[in-house]
């Protein structure tokens, strides 16, 4: 006969409370939290797995945009200015001051009074050499150029795009797609610095092609995003350099106000206290 205070192997007792952590070892390594050394595992393991990707198209940053804008501007008003100086302005200059020395030289500076009213020209002339009219033809020679190939790159990138898709592809508005199974490299070694991705590609007709994915150029967000759902797929033998983390719009609210926590409390010592 059992004990009655031990219950029968198919009666489960009346009134059984429920466990607490401390009471059941086993089930405390399920419910409660990761310890700090596992964590690590769990993250890699939680980024091993499948991602929800997102479609999503980065526009040429407005910033870039501005940048290319004012260096066009001040370079081919610069070429402009020197052109006129170099070929109207100087020119006029140094002969009115050739003929005033000319005056001058052969004591006849008394004329100079009546010639200047004929003319327009100053009561005293510009001094003006033909070096002062070279100097402004190499300005105008050096300038304009650079003001011409910024307005071309303004041309070139006004309303191209980067997309990527749901399948992780990466789409670039001027006929380019890179599949994740196309992808020789992806080179993260200036992201951290300047944004800048560098992928390398088997093209459709053979060979090896690059694609630089910039996220300064381009809206930085999802630019970013372009970047981390093409690398997920990949294996870390063709990743050159560190892979990037989790972008902005792809974060989760926890990871979100997790990373806002870290922003705030960079700057605070064990008791809570602002350092610096």
């Amino acid at each position: 006969m059992s004990s009655p205070l031990t219950p029968s192997s198919n009666t489960p007792p009346p009134h059984s409370p429920p466990h607490s952590p401390s009471d059941s070892p086993s089930d405390s390594s399920s419910e409660s939290l990761p310890h700090s050394d596992t964590a690590s595992e769990i993250s890699e393991a939680a980024q091993s797995g499948p991602i929800e990707r997102i479609a999503v198209t980065s526009h040429v940053g407005r910033h870039y945009v501005v940048r290319l804008s004012l260096m066009m501007l001040m370079f081919m008003g610069w070429g402009c200015w020197s052109l006129y100086d170099g070929f109207v302005k100087y020119p006029e200059q140094l002969r009115t001051y050739e003929a005033f020395e000319e005056l001058k030289e052969s004591d006849r500076i008394s004329e100079w009074p009546a010639l200047r009213e004929a003319n327009g020209w100053p009561e005293t002339p510009k001094v003006r050499t033909e070096r002062d009219v070279m100097t402004q033809h190499i300005q105008a020679l050096l300038t304009f150029p650079l003001g011409l190939y910024f307005l071309i790159g303004l041309l070139r990138y006004m309303g191209r795009t980067v997309s990527t898709n749901e399948q992780g592809e990466v789409v670039a508005s001027w006929g380019v797609t890179v599949r994740a199974d196309q992808v020789t490299e992806l080179n993260n070694m200036r992201w951290p610095t300047k944004g800048i991705s560098m992928v390398t590609y088997e093209s459709e007709g053979g060979g090896t092609k690059k694609i630089v994915l910039d996220n300064w150029k381009f809206e930085q967000h999802e630019m970013d995003v372009a970047i981390y759902q093409l690398q997920e797929q990949l294996s870390d033998d063709k990743i050159v350099g560190e892979r990037i983390p989790v972008p902005m719009l792809l974060r989760d609210d926890e990871e979100e106000e997790a990373s806002e926590e870290t922003s705030e409390n960079a700057g605070e010592d064990e008791n809570g206290e602002r350092v610096g």
